[in-house]
This record gives structure tokens, C-alpha cells and sequence, in this order.
């Protein structure tokens, strides 16, 4: 039994050493030597670098990983000087989160002509508008409460636009908009007349993920519900994670 004991401990250790056991620790790779992550094992001979938590990957390796896992995307943004603590705390979104922006390519990782990490993602938007007899309406969204109960109130950030979607890979911003109305409040597009207004860019720090600067591609439409689609209580979108609440202002 001891000299069992003793070989599983040595097995142990040579996989430690050669970096391998269940993916904790990546061996260093020298510069220049081409390698591939297959599962947690580096396999010479292959086509690109492993995302090493030590350092930042280049533009082109970050844009075509859609794979990434959670720990990859942790040193990604170490790597990059965000403190990763406050994620999930207050108004700002998990981990999680941007992990699922970056898989589905809504959202890139990038670095800027400044060397600074950057998310960059592509916003369809809309101002949502309704006429009745007694004047114009405008939609809002009022708040958002999370499954851990945390709430979030943000129209005055976005104001005028009540929605909004993230644009996937290969999708316009015509067929951002009409999922938008069709996912955050349940309305046909065919029950609306959308209206183009015009591509914007704004970059700040995004109360979502803090200390990451984000930059958005922003594509604004006027959008006028019909009758059919009017609720004067207003609408829910329920996600997952939380739900979010539409109410009606007048303007």
C-alpha cells in the first residue's frame, strides 16, 4: 500500500511539472515556437500561441476566439490592468457575462493604438414611440432587477432609446432592431415602422465592466408601435439573470 502511495505521488508530481494536471498550471512557451491548446495540454506543431495568463493575446488571435474559456478571459483581463473583484458587485455585470458577449461575438476584445485593452461591440437602438388621442408617449426603461435581487436604474443613460441589442456576427443593424422589439418586448416588427437615424461611435468606461473601456458602434432608429402592439401598462422582458422593466413617459 505505501509503495503505491508513494508511485501515485511521483505520477502526481511529474504531471505538475510538466504542466499538464487538470489544466492548473501552462507551461511557459518560448518565443516563436508555434503551439495549440487542446483542452488544458499545449500540443507542439500546431497553428497559434495558448492565451497564457501572463500575456495579452494580439488583436487577431482575440478576434478569432470565440471558444474562450473563463479562466482565459480572467488573465486576458489581468493581463490588461482590470480588477476583475469588482465584477458582479453594484450595477456591473459577472464574468460570466462577458464571457458569453465574447463567445457569441457580440463583443470583442481588442487592443486600442494605445496598447489598452478594449471591448468593442455593435448596438442596434431604438426610440420607441406611441400617439394617442391625448399626445405622444415614449418608452423607458424604468429598471432592472438581477436573480440576486441587486436593481439597476440606467435611463439616463440611455435616453432616448429604450431598446437596444447587441449585433451578432454577420447581422445588420435592420435585423438588430426588429429582434430587439421581438425579444425585449415581445412585439412583432411587423407592428412598428422603423425608421434608420444613423451609425454614432462613443467609447467610455462602461458601468457594466469596470475599468474596461468599451467602444460602441451605435445605430440609432425611430421606431412607432401601431395599436396592435401598444400595452399601456408597459412590457417585461424576463432573462436568466434578470428582468427588465418598460414603462411609458409623455413627450
Amino acid at each position: 500500500m505505501c509503495a503505491v502511495w508513494v508511485y501515485s505521488l511521483k505520477y502526481f508530481i511529474g504531471k505538475i511539472k510538466d504542466g499538464i494536471f487538470e489544466g492548473v498550471i501552462s507551461p511557459v512557451v518560448p518565443t516563436g515556437e508555434r503551439v495549440l491548446e487542446r483542452g488544458n495540454k499545449v500540443c507542439p506543431g500546431h497553428d497559434r500561441e495558448p492565451l497564457l495568463p501572463w500575456r495579452l493575446p494580439q488583436k487577431e488571435e482575440i478576434m478569432a476566439n470565440h471558444t474562450m474559456t473563463k479562466a482565459e478571459l480572467v488573465g486576458i483581463l489581468l493581463a490588461g490592468g482590470i480588477n476583475v473583484s469588482l465584477y458582479g458587485l453594484g450595477k456591473a455585470k459577472t464574468l460570466d457575462h462577458l464571457l458569453r458577449e465574447v463567445e457569441s461575438g457580440e463583443a470583442e476584445l481588442r487592443k486600442d493604438e494605445n496598447g489598452r485593452l478594449t471591448r468593442v461591440t455593435r448596438v442596434a437602438k431604438g426610440e420607441v414611440l406611441y400617439r394617442t388621442p391625448a399626445g405622444g408617449l415614449r418608452l423607458c426603461e424604468d429598471r432592472q432587477v438581477f436573480t440576486d435581487c441587486r436593481e439597476r436604474r440606467r435611463w439616463a443613460d440611455l435616453a432616448p432609446n429604450a431598446v437596444s441589442e447587441k449585433l451578432a456576427v454577420g447581422e445588420d443593424a435592420a435585423g438588430g432592431i426588429r429582434r430587439a422589439l421581438l425579444e425585449e418586448l415581445g412585439i412583432d416588427p411587423m407592428l412598428a415602422a422603423i425608421e434608420p437615424k444613423g451609425m454614432r461611435v462613443e467609447t467610455v468606461v462602461s458601468p457594466s465592466y469596470p475599468g474596461l473601456l468599451t467602444v460602441y458602434e451605435l445605430y440609432d432608429h425611430r421606431v412607432e408601435l401601431t395599436a396592435e402592439a401598444y400595452r399601456p401598462e408597459g412590457y417585461v422582458e424576463v432573462q436568466e439573470d434578470k428582468s427588465t422593466y418598460f414603462l411609458w413617459e409623455e413627450v
